[in-house]
């Protein structure tokens, strides 16, 4: 009952903020850098990365993780673009050889993704509700190409794989 409230309360999150400019529209996702532009650092690949503990626990079941080479985001049906993804600094792990994902849970168990894995993601978007407003409200790590807009940044406070059917 709680899962099914909770991921009703992320929906609502996520599908009542207005588009913003420069977003990916919808089912697309922002293409590779030609750029030169360089990460702050290359250890987190194209993680965005901030120093927290936890944070609100909404939950969102079946989206589905989108790895790009500057961005990681999150997509489902239910959602009309793609969101970023801000992933905590002391649990989390970039592995560039397998371009996956390795992120601890507050249980202890350690999950790792990789491009297109179906998820179920606890966190939220509470006052961080656009890409504008994250710099406000975190403390960036690893900060996020400006090519990663998105209307919704999430951050990531625990992930679970989705149950296949």
């Amino acid at each position: 009952m709680w899962r099914a409230v909770l991921a009703l309360m992320a929906i609502v999150v996520l599908s009542s903020c207005a588009p913003g400019e420069g977003t990916p529209r919808s089912g697309s996702m922002p293409s590779p850098s030609t750029g030169s532009a360089q990460r702050q650092d290359e250890a987190w690949g194209p993680l965005a990365v901030a120093d927290y503990e936890h944070g609100m626990e909404a939950l969102i079941e079946g989206v589905t993780l989108r790895i790009t080479d500057e961005c990681v985001f999150m997509t489902s049906e239910l959602l009309e673009q793609p969101r970023l993804l801000v992933w905590p600094a002391s649990r989390t792990t970039w592995n560039e050889d397998t371009r996956s994902i390795s992120i601890q849970n507050d249980d202890e168990e350690t999950i790792t993704v990789a491009d297109g894995a179906r998820v179920n993601m606890g966190g939220g978007a509470s006052k961080i509700d656009n890409f504008d407003k994250a710099d406000q409200h975190l403390d960036w790590v690893s900060k996020p190409s400006p090519t990663c807009r998105s209307d919704v940044v999430w951050v990531v406070g625990s992930l679970y794989k989705a149950p296949t059917s």
